[in-house]
């Protein structure tokens, strides 16, 4: 029986006592199951809705639901810098809302019981192996004049030993932790590494040579199996966790190796607990390692946040829906990519611009947001809309300061999705982001930018009304021309396209005047997507579309 009203049968034809008695009774509405009699004098024909009788029966789609609570728990997880990040919950968020994404599930994902197992992981190690280890790596007793001697001797030497101690016992504790993890546990990576891709090729979809499964931890977990970057975060997790119960007498960093490896764990023997115990004190993260604070038990985190960014990147040319080029010489132009993580940008550009444009795919793009708003997108295998950009999204919210080519992405996507001004705000950032610094080190805004040479005049001053886009984008661009994005800048065909793509998207600005694209997700009309903007996000069930109304649920 559907949710709605029902009214009683009151015309001719049929029993007439039971005619008699809907008509003495009024019209009768099913609510659930029950039936409710409505007042004599209410019209039979416009009963109320069930949602407003009773709000159990209000409809929600719990997929956007889950969705933005992920995408929250994530930006949560990673806000306040890389010293406190939980890298492993903001991993398995990422599945969360990836899980939302393409199950449209009205069971959500749990988080709390992949973290759980993680800690099972810690008690067998604690349990068995460190005792071995412990026995081990024990010192023996010194004889009592040898002590005297030990401590008369000078401060420097003796702080120089004690470090020395440290680092043999912590060095000790993590051979025994990578050995639990390689070769009892069975924890691989792949025989190829970071990528799968064919080296110097152009791919139609990334995601038939990528398996996606190895960018997730809760895979990883299952299958004992995942990308370099995937098992350095399960390693850097397992030792914050160690040096969180007192098993572990100093903090460790992760070196990956490139992600061509099994990552290694390296003993930081100045860091000891009670030091990170302090800093984390004095910047005010509590014990209880709530929002903002560190990984485990209010210590600051010491694994660098490149482990999920690569997973991130990972995730992005898995679910690519376009071409991919795996040319190493994108490497030497965007040196913070590696494997090529930026080349599926020129196949959707071109797309995009009206190259290699066929009629099928301009028909696709016309209806990219509707086909989208409803659930309609290309399978994993071939590419995956939505899920492709929720990578590139995260990927913008961890990353974009170090790595302004991700906003370009994002904006690339953001187009193919039918989200004209949000690409708009993307693409503005990214050029200013890669424009050189004036002479003399100024952030000045004259002739500097190259976005301020496609815009219109009606627009030119409402660019960098968002004080974080403004600041954004003249810190990523001095940044970028130090060398971090490579010596010579972005490549110039990139910077070709990328001017094509912000000339039309301006253009398109202009036609459809007083749209409020940003104002509608709770940004500002010209900030662009970041930490501080995604915290302050309207749910999605709370937006006004331009056209009136609400979306249609997806689910029922």
């Amino acid at each position: 029986m559907t949710q709605g009203s029902v009214a009683s049968n009151t015309s001719g034809g049929g029993d007439s006592s039971s005619d008699s008695s809907s008509t003495s009774r009024g019209s009768t509405r099913v609510l659930g199951g029950a039936v409710a009699t409505a007042p004599a004098g209410a019209l039979a024909s416009d009963p109320p809705r069930p949602e407003e009788v009773d709000e159990r029966y209000r409809r929600a789609d719990y997929s956007d639901v889950f969705q933005f609570e992920s995408r929250q728990a994530f930006v949560r997880a990673i806000a306040g810098g890389e010293p406190r990040m939980r890298l492993a919950e903001a991993a398995l968020h990422v599945t969360a809302e990836d899980d939302a994404i393409a199950s449209l599930s009205t069971v959500r994902f749990p988080v709390e019981a992949w973290l759980e197992r993680i800690d099972r992981l810690v008690d067998q190690l604690c349990a068995v192996n460190l005792r071995r280890a412990a026995t081990a790596v024990s010192p023996p007793p010194l004889p009592p004049a040898a002590a005297a001697a030990a401590g008369s001797g000078a401060s420097t030497s003796s702080s120089d030993a004690a470090g020395a101690a440290v680092a043999a016992e912590a060095g000790a504790v993590l051979r025994v932790v990578e050995r639990y993890l390689w070769e009892e546990c069975g924890f691989r990576a792949p025989d190829y590494g970071r990528s799968n891709l064919p080296p110097n090729a152009v791919v139609d979809h990334a995601g038939v040579w990528e398996d996606a499964r190895l960018g997730y931890l809760h895979e990883t977990l299952v299958r004992r199996c995942g990308h370099p970057a995937t098992l350095g975060l399960l390693l850097g997790d397992v030792c914050a966790r160690l040096l969180d119960r007192g098993r572990l007498p100093c903090a460790a960093t992760v070196d990956t190796r490139n992600f061509q490896y099994l990552p290694r764990a390296l003993a930081l023997p100045h860091l000891t607990r009670d030091v990170l115990a302090a800093a984390a004190a004095a910047q005010g993260v509590g014990s209880d390692g709530g929002s903002g604070g560190g990984p485990i038990g209010g210590l600051l985190n010491t694994c660098t946040s490149e482990v999920l960014v690569e997973m991130l990147r990972h995730l992005k040319r898995s679910y690519w829906p376009f071409a991919w080029d795996s040319n190493e010489q994108l490497d030497v132009t965007y040196p913070g990519g590696g494997a090529a993580s930026h080349g599926g940008f020129r196949s959707a550009a071109k797309l995009a611009t009206g190259e290699e444009m066929s009629a099928a795919l301009a028909a696709i793009a016309k209806v990219a947001a509707w086909r989208l708003e409803r659930g309609i997108f290309t399978s994993p295998g071939a590419g995956d809309m939505r899920r492709a950009r929720a990578a590139c999204e995260r990927l913008v919210l961890l990353a974009a300061d170090r790595y302004p080519e991700e906003r370009r992405d994002l904006a690339i996507i953001l187009l193919h999705s039918g989200d004209v001004p949000a690409a708009r705000r993307e693409m503005r950032a990214y050029m200013r982001a890669v424009s050189p610094a004036p002479p003399g080190g100024g952030s000045g805004s004259s002739g500097s930018s190259i976005a301020s040479q496609a815009e219109p005049t009606g627009r030119a001053g409402a660019v960098g009304t968002g004080a974080a886009a403004a600041a954004a984008g003249s810190g990523a661009g001095v940044s970028y021309w130090a060398g971090v994005g490579g010596p010579l800048g972005p490549d110039p065909f990139d910077l070709v396209l990328c001017r094509r793509l912000l000339s039309t998207l301006e253009g398109l600005g202009v036609r459809a005047a007083g749209e409020e694209g940003g104002e509608e997700q709770g940004l500002a009309a010209e900030e662009p997507l970041c930490v501080e903007a995604a915290l302050r996000m309207t749910p999605p069930w709370e937006r006004a579309r331009s056209g009136g109304g609400r979306a249609l649920p997806l689910t029922w």
